[in-house]
């Protein structure tokens, strides 16, 4: 695997609690993304989707991609947030192909290109727009920017601006991920999750790495790959006096095979090449008739 960027510090302990205030908001988006309800929860009060956004601010595509626009009731704010594959459904092979995760989600945003270029026009170049994504989300995010800032794209002058929370890596799947660079991309990975390489390395040169509490549910030896490690880490650095606590400096992201993560992500690579045991137990006759019954 290609090198990564170093993983990057900030001078104060403000800068820390911004993007921990900004990630716990974006999270929220996604996870709303996800599940799509008809009513915001109370928590995102400050938040309404934008309804020129898809369908009534959602977008979901054939291959599993989901989508939503939400706009901020007191600031000049747009956040475009993409979701994470969303399991239940992936395992209905008429809804998402898992080989999808392979390209960093890119199957996905070219289901959805179109609908997010149109929704950028209607809210322009004087709007703050962010891009915003988890797991998978944050792979189609990376493939947002990477055409939002083409030579040729109209949008490539807006500042607009993409967060990635443990997102999957896309560079190795695009042209010139060299785009993202000088800070238009900002990644936050936890510390020990080796699923978010599954898909090579991530496109930006701006990554900072959080390491959750060890109170949080593992798999194997690996935290979670749910967002309750990144929100831990996001809270204990608004809450303590130097502002950093949920953060390290050092850290980089490599597929390591003896952890749990590894062996996991290892799994859904063949899974992708229709080689693993994975493959077994999703195509076995029980697998068939359980999905038949939903």
């Amino acid at each position: 695997m290609s090198q990564y960027p170093k993983t990057g510090t900030y001078s104060t302990s403000t800068n820390y609690r911004v993007t921990a205030q900004r990630g716990l908001e974006h999270l929220m988006l996604t996870d709303i993304a996800q599940k799509q309800p008809g009513e915001l929860p109370a928590n995102a009060a400050e938040w309404e989707l934008d309804p020129r956004f898809g369908n009534g601010g959602y977008v979901t595509t054939e291959n599993g991609g989901k989508a939503a626009a939400f706009r901020n009731k007191k600031t000049n704010r747009v956040v475009i947030a993409f979701s994470p594959l969303d399991v239940p459904e992936a395992l209905d092979s008429k809804l998402t192909d898992i080989d999808d995760i392979h390209d960093g989600g890119k199957k996905q945003w070219e289901a959805m290109r179109e609908q997010v270029q149109d929704y950028q026009y209607v809210v322009g170049a004087n709007t703050q727009i962010e891009m915003a994504g988890h797991s998978l989300g944050a792979g189609i995010a990376q493939h947002a920017l990477h055409d939002t800032y083409a030579p040729n794209s109209p949008f490539r002058d807006w500042g607009v601006k993409g967060y990635g929370y443990d997102g999957i890596g896309a560079a190795e799947h695009m042209e010139h991920p060299e785009r993202l660079n000088q800070g238009r991309m900002t990644h936050v990975l936890a510390k020990g999750n080796d699923l978010h390489t599954v898909s090579g390395k991530h496109a930006g040169d701006t990554i900072h790495a959080v390491e959750p509490s060890n109170k949080l549910p593992v798999v194997g030896d690996g935290l979670s790959h749910r967002t309750e490690g990144l929100r831990d880490s996001f809270e204990r650095t608004i809450k303590t006096s130097d502002g950093r606590r949920g953060f390290v400096e050092k850290y980089e992201p490599k597929l390591e095979q003896d952890t749990g993560f590894g062996k996991i992500a290892k799994q859904v690579e063949r899974f992708g090449k229709g080689d693993s045991l994975l493959n077994n137990v999703f195509n076995s006759k029980p697998a068939h008739k359980l999905r038949k019954l939903f």
